[in-house]
């Protein structure tokens, strides 16, 4: 007799792959390539110089491979401080150790939010010659390696953090990449950018606010006078396992109940095999629903139907005068 089977399901599967799109902008190699970008190869090589042993650029240099693929300097670390996660990765440390075990746990939110406080820039020096002592190391016992064993290297290590705590940050890896498709699309308006907070400015000359909170998890707020008034309330839901969907929508109404101020209360959700709208009777007081993984990956009719209210919302043009 054959033994009983399940379905088999992709929802872990499409939940590490929204965690690995949000990694690719915060702390893999493509992050890394926007930073050097920004920072340039003359300070670069400055850097390089002073944090990392000559005799490992010089090995590095013969495999085609720059220092700062390996060594991470002040000025990298300082145009996105989210890559303290790439080279943390890179020598196999979890998050967890690097704080507890190596005691590096001041330059955790660093690396979550994307921004230095001022104590923790004043450290990166030493930050940097602790990652280098170990980025040699490295250097040395590895005999050939291309930038793409860099990269999958990484990977293993992001792979378990995310598998390992995947309950913990399903909702929060989806309400960073719903924060950051906001803040990518609009760019056209933004005035600041912080790890929890985004500030744009709409035609009328108001500020307009984005930011991270719980109860909701996104809140958008419209300045009005001297004050500012609360425009939309967004709730994040970004499991994808069909059994935990009503719980998840009745977390999202629990949510939106508390943020009774907000002229608009929306829900981002996988659906499933349901249509958005089969979902309203679980969450009446959501006004609008939207497919999250549409909205993080920025592109599908939610997607495009997200940014449309939101920019009709708090007063934003569909295309900025040239």
């Amino acid at each position: 007799m054959a033994s009983e089977t399940a379905p088999l399901s992709p929802a872990r599967a499409i939940d590490l792959f929204d965690g690995l799109l949000l990694a690719r902008k915060q702390n893999l190699q493509p992050a890394l390539r926007e930073a050097v970008e920004r920072v340039g190869v003359e300070t670069l090589n400055d850097e390089l110089d002073a944090y990392a042993p000559s005799e490992s650029l010089t090995k590095l240099a013969s495999l085609g491979l720059r220092g700062e693929i390996i060594f991470p300097v002040p000025a990298v670390i300082e145009a996105k401080p989210s890559l303290i996660g790439y080279y943390r990765m890179l020598i196999g440390v979890s998050q967890k150790a690097f704080s507890q075990m190596y005691g590096y746990g001041r330059f955790a939110s660093a690396e979550r939010k994307g921004v230095l406080s001022s104590d923790q820039a004043a450290e990166l020096p030493e930050l940097c010659r602790a990652f280098a002592v170990a980025a040699s190391a490295l250097v040395d016992t590895l005999d050939s390696f291309t930038a793409r064993d860099l990269s999958d290297l990484t990977l293993l290590t992001l792979g378990s953090t995310l598998y390992g705590s995947h309950n913990n940050q399903i909702g929060a890896v989806a309400v960073q990449g719903v924060f950051q498709a906001i803040g990518e699309a609009l760019a056209d308006f933004l005035q600041v950018k912080t790890g929890s907070e985004i500030r744009l400015k709409n035609p009328a000359e108001r500020d307009v606010l984005v930011k991270l909170g719980s109860d909701p998890d996104v809140a958008v707020l419209e300045q009005v006078g001297d004050s500012f008034e609360s425009r939309i309330a967004i709730e994040v839901k970004g499991g994808t396992d069909v059994s935990n969907l009503h719980n998840r929508l009745g977390e999202a109404e629990k949510s939106h109940l508390k943020c009774s101020d907000f002229r608009e209360r929306w829900t981002l959700i996988h659906p499933g095999r349901f249509a958005l709208d089969e979902l309203a009777s679980e969450t009446p007081s959501t006004d609008r629903f939207f497919d999250v993984g549409h909205v993080i990956r920025q592109e599908g009719d939610s997607w495009d139907a997200f940014l449309s209210q939101f920019r009709a919302a708090v007063g934003l043009p569909e295309h900025v005068d040239a």
